[in-house]
């Protein structure tokens, strides 16, 4: 069984249920006559539930809740610097991009002077890609 929680405006994280909590949350919700999202949402907020059930069975419930919470957080934690290392490696790309941009061109003028034909066209594509982040590229 797989859980679906909101962590923010339009972001979700999912978290699987081991069987054993699985089954116990099924035979919680037949005994008091709720649904399983009911008896989840209810746990996950705290509410108590009026019925002469076995306490523990609900206390295990709040306990592996509190761990996948405590999941998610870390999981937030880590993707956040995963995601701010991907955005300035990218803004480093394009800035080397731009100085081989120049250099490629003093390149070609040199070249040019000194009767020379070789061309850097997979340079140049390389350019490309990461300037103007063109999909489908050969890289």
């Amino acid at each position: 069984m797989e859980l679906i929680l909101k962590s923010g405006f339009l972001r979700k994280r999912k978290f699987t249920i081991k069987e054993e909590i699985q089954a116990l949350i099924e035979r919680i919700s037949r005994e008091y006559g709720l649904s399983e999202d009911e008896l989840i949402r209810m746990s996950l907020e705290k509410e108590k539930i009026k019925s002469s059930g076995d306490a523990n069975k609900i206390q295990a419930l709040r306990e592996e809740v509190d761990k996948l919470k405590k999941r998610m957080f870390i999981l937030e934690g880590q993707w956040s610097s995963i995601k701010y290392r991907a955005h300035t490696l990218a803004n480093d790309n394009k800035m080397l991009a731009v100085v081989l941009t120049g250099l490629l061109s003093q390149n070609k003028t040199l070249r040019r002077q000194l009767g020379l034909k070789r061309e850097y066209d997979e340079l140049r594509e390389l350019v490309e890609y990461y300037l103007f982040q063109v999909r489908g590229s050969k890289l």
